[in-house]
Formats: C-alpha cells, sequence, structure tokens
C-alpha cells in the first residue's frame, strides 16, 4: 500500500484529501468506494496513474530463484554502464536503442 510505502497515517492521508480520517479508513478497508475525485488527488500526490491507485491490492509478483538471479545480473549491468558513463543513456523509444556519446567514455 502506498500509504505504508511512504510511512504516512491514515489522518496525514485525510488531511491531504480534505476528508476525515474515519472516511479515509473506510476507504482503505473497502467498506466505501473511493471516488475519482479523491483517487486523482491521490494519483497526483503519489505521482502515479489514477489506475494504479484503484487497483492498488498489494499484489505479490512471484519468480523463480533464475529470475531473481537475472534481475540481479540486469541491475548490475545497469549499474556497471552508469560508472562506464558520466552522461545519462539515451533510450529511444523503437525497441530500447541506446545511443552513447563515445567520448563520455571513461
Amino acid at each position: 500500500m502506498l500509504r505504508n510505502l511512504n510511512k504516512l497515517t491514515q489522518t496525514e492521508i485525510a488531511k491531504i484529501l480534505g476528508i476525515e480520517q474515519s472516511t479515509y479508513g473506510k476507504y482503505e478497508r473497502n467498506e466505501i468506494p473511493l471516488n475519482e475525485i479523491y483517487a486523482k488527488k491521490l494519483a497526483d500526490y503519489y505521482n502515479v496513474s489514477v489506475s494504479f491507485i484503484l487497483n492498488d491490492k498489494n499484489t505479490e509478483i512471484i519468480i523463480t530463484k533464475e529470475q531473481y538471479k537475472d534481475l540481479l545480473k540486469a541491475r548490475d549491468t545497469i549499474n556497471n554502464i552508469e560508472k562506464v558513463y558520466s552522461n545519462k543513456v539515451n533510450i529511444e523509444n523503437n525497441y530500447g536503442t541506446i545511443n552513447f556519446n563515445q567520448e563520455d567514455k571513461k
């Protein structure tokens, strides 16, 4: 849940939304549906989509040990690229083409 990840209380979020804490608690417990106005305010606050707010179900992603190892390798590769190149990587939208400026190479 975004609120917990951001170490916020129900009272703090209720204040952001301009509602009572008890009302916000009902939203979290799914006792009443979150209306679109409050969903938009939350999305703006957390910098996520309204769709994400409305579908935040604390979903866990289950992966195998091999997939986890692959993710760690990918993370290490990205970290190594960042160490080698001082400028940010320019990633094009066409299948992830990456352009490096050779003079930036250390």
